[in-house]
């Protein structure tokens, strides 16, 4: 499985439901509060629906269209996504070394504001903090993952301002 998919599994829930997921971590300051949907706002327009287009073509997930609801993609493959969870959650409670690939899920996780899905138990979460901050560290693109998103949550706070003022 590319790493895109696996980022794509790690952000669903089995129903095909975006993961709700909110933190205050340090690493993603500027991200404060905010929603995992908001963060997959920017990033599905860098090649998320593609991901998801293949992933439906080879029957990881499914594609359900119901009136007046988004779109949802269903994991049909649970075993995978079970076993994706279970990876990158106990990599984030670990002191274990870190594989390269489970690193990038991680160090993607912070930005993502992703910590309710890699540690769902409250007492977990001060640990995987540190640990997506290692594995940020670790990993060198995931600092230019960070800026691009804060880029363009700023490129849209901008845009919004603009409207918002040119509409009074």
């Amino acid at each position: 499985m590319l790493l895109a998919e696996e980022f794509v599994l790690l952000a669903l829930d089995p129903d095909g439901a975006v993961a709700r997921g909110s933190t205050n971590q340090p690493s993603a300051a500027p991200h404060e509060g905010g929603k995992l949907k908001s963060r997959l706002g920017s990033i599905k327009h860098a090649g998320w629906s593609e991901v998801v287009d293949a992933m439906v073509a080879s029957g990881t997930l499914g594609r359900q269209k119901e009136a007046l609801r988004p779109t949802r993609h269903p994991v049909r493959d649970p075993a995978a996504h079970a076993a994706l969870l279970a990876r990158v959650r106990a990599a984030a409670t670990s002191d274990e070394p870190l594989d390269a690939r489970t690193a990038v899920l991680l160090a993607l996780s912070g930005p993502c504001q992703m910590l309710e899905v890699v540690a769902p138990t409250r007492a977990d979460r001060a640990t995987a903090k540190e640990r997506i901050a290692h594995a940020a560290e670790q990993v060198p693109a995931a600092d230019a993952v960070k800026h691009v998103i804060e880029a363009t949550q700023a490129a849209i706070i901008a845009s919004t301002a603009v409207v918002v003022v040119g509409s009074t």
